[in-house]
């Protein structure tokens, strides 16, 4: 979860700000609670169905809906524009084959772009992409990608001076997930 640092951030600046946390999956769903539970209240964000996403907008009354890698959800992102809510995607990028995809809907896509306040793209092919499909210039910029553009930790373990030839990396995995 490459929101996990941003919403750290956020809540040292902003003490008093609530933080809700959205997921889709069960995994998701654990990292948050597992990781960040003591700063941000997680929920299943209700799968792009209006109705439900209504009702979780009233109950959390956001003021500021950040999406991460470009989700593009049609359904949640015209519910939040109908209720005045500010729409961010945050590490947006946008690979071939959905760009293929999104090229095809193109009719539809291009409405969904235009209820995003702000693209915050990994890097100029997406901003190209983004634009492509509708979103409008003045809204997009590169920001650079959130996995590889955070400072790693200070806290290098002892035992890694004793590594060896080859390693092996199993990035972003989870307790059990190893074995």
């Amino acid at each position: 979860m490459c929101a996990i640092p941003l919403i750290r951030e956020m809540k040292g600046r902003y003490p008093s700000l609530r933080i809700v946390i959205s997921t889709v999956t069960d995994t998701g769903q654990k990292v948050a609670r597992e990781r960040i539970s003591d700063i941000a209240y997680p929920v299943y964000l209700p799968f792009d169905l209006a109705l439900a996403l209504k009702k979780l907008i009233k109950r959390v009354k956001p003021r500021l809906f950040i999406a991460m890698e470009t989700e593009l959800w049609p359904n949640t992102f015209r519910v939040l524009r109908r209720g005045g809510i500010p729409i961010v995607v945050l590490n947006g990028r946008i690979s071939d084959r959905s760009f293929k995809g999104y090229k095809k809907i193109g009719f539809f896509i291009k409405e969904v772009v235009k209820w995003v306040d702000m693209f915050c793209m990994q890097e100029e092919l997406y901003k190209e992409r983004i634009q492509a499909l509708g979103a409008d210039k003045d809204r997009i910029m590169v920001t650079g990608n959130f996995k590889f553009d955070i400072k790693p930790s200070d806290n290098i373990p002892n035992w890694s001076g004793s590594l060896r030839g080859p390693v092996i990396v199993a990035g972003s995995t989870h307790e059990g997930e190893e074995e």
